[in-house]
């Protein structure tokens, strides 16, 4: 009887422990940059959507909210000796109307990615990475290609039909990460109590790091990052 209350007990206590959130936003410094629409050829084009309907062409590689919250802002956390969790299923990322979606996406290390064509014409999946193994395949409609990230990266798709296409996969070596939502902000669960590095990083605007501190319990300071375009070096 006496074991079955300190089980218990102990269940009680573990359930009541505090899930540590570090949360935060990450906003754009600076005069803003003109907005230019991607160059989507009509002929090239063709068939990407349905009758009516034309291909998106808002340039992804940076989004700005009225507000000044970045989209699309990989935020890594450098938690030493944290277990890197790779799920079974592989991620996804689809083709849609001559589009990748998502925009951004982040893995962990040792992940499978799934690339999907949900349209009516053909497309072409053409990744360059820094460390893993590149591909270049054509994928046909209803079709699909897969590979495997095995190592930290940062990897660019790009569709060699459709120029305009784009897409980046962020390969993290730590199971601490998120991608801002479209009003900059963020959110990571279940970091245990500490100071540690975090990484932010954006496809134009590149990378800053900043310390972060998770209190004993669990709470923490909400992070207010800028990012800003660097200044061109003179010649």
């Amino acid at each position: 009887m006496k074991i079955q209350l300190f089980l218990a007990l102990g269940a009680l206590l573990l359930s009541a422990a505090p899930i540590s959130k570090l949360t935060g936003k990450v906003s754009f410094e600076g005069e803003r940059p003109e907005k230019k629409p991607l160059a989507v050829s009509p002929a090239q084009a063709k068939g990407c959507c349905p009758d009516g309907e034309h291909v998106n062409d808002t340039d992804p590689s940076l989004l700005i909210a009225e507000d000044g919250g970045l989209a699309n802002v990989v935020v890594t956390v450098d938690v030493p000796d944290a277990k890197l969790v790779v799920p079974e299923k592989p991620f996804e990322v689809d083709q849609h109307k001559c589009t990748f979606e998502p925009h951004v996406i982040v893995v962990p290390a040792g992940s499978k990615v799934v690339f999907l064509n949900s349209d009516s014409v053909t497309h072409n999946v053409h990744t360059r990475t820094a460390k893993n193994e590149e591909i270049n395949k054509t994928t046909a409609p209803g079709g699909k290609e897969e590979m495997l990230l095995a190592r930290g990266d940062r990897v660019q798709v790009v569709c060699d039909y459709h120029p305009w296409m784009s897409s980046w996969i962020y390969v993290s070596e730590t199971p601490y990460s998120a991608v801002t939502k479209a009003d900059g902000s963020f959110e990571i669960e279940g970091i245990p109590p500490g100071t540690y590095s975090a990484t932010f990083w954006q496809e134009k605007l590149g990378k800053v790091k900043q310390d972060v501190t998770i209190k004993a319990d669990g709470t923490c300071e909400p992070v207010a990052l800028k990012m800003s375009e660097k200044k061109k070096k003179k010649p």
